[in-house]
């Protein structure tokens, strides 16, 4: 049998017929963005421009907002903390309040110490934390003592512990 068309003839065939298609797919797509560019631009006259908050050329200058939201696209606390951070300093001063209070009571006349669960974490700096633990036992060989007790944690100490239960031997430890 015989070959009607050869293997070059088919190629260009090929791309002669992609050449054609080309420029009117183009065409359609051109008459896309026409469309929906007038479109933003009568949106803009009517005032319905919701993409800038502003009218001034440069609006990404201002781009701090009230939620606490910053140009560089990280959310932060009133003091400039990533949550990540302000998290560690938390957990670092619960941590550092409760192996305080531990410490304290023990070389007082307390043997154990419970804590609940229910504790309040209040940042008032950058490096500063007030911890409130609510409802502390405290425990003796003769009976026990709730109390509510509260730490103040800054720059990775304990500053103050307030609310603790007096000792029988007062002056030894720390002084709180």
């Amino acid at each position: 049998m015989k070959q009607i068309i050869s293997l070059r003839v088919a190629a260009v065939a090929l791309a002669a017929s992609a050449l054609i298609t080309l420029p009117a797919t183009a065409d359609v797509i051109g008459q896309a963005a026409e469309k929906a560019a007038e479109e933003a631009r009568r949106n803009a006259e009517d005032g319905h421009d919701e993409h800038r908050r502003r009218d001034d050329d440069d609006w990404r200058r201002d781009d701090r907002r009230d939620d606490g939201y910053y140009g560089d696209h990280r959310r932060t606390n009133r003091f400039g903390q990533t949550f990540r951070e302000a998290e560690r300093l938390r957990r670092d001063a619960v941590n550092a309040c409760s192996y305080e209070v531990d410490r304290v009571s023990y070389r007082g006349r307390f043997q154990q110490v419970s804590y609940d669960d229910r504790r309040r974490i209040d940042q008032y700096n950058r490096h500063g934390v007030t911890v409130r633990f609510d409802d502390v036992e405290f425990r003796t060989r003769y009976g026990s003592e709730d109390r509510s007790i509260t730490c103040v944690y800054d720059r990775g100490e304990v500053v103050r512990l307030d609310g603790l239960p007096g000792r029988d031997r007062p002056g030894r430890g720390r002084g709180w």
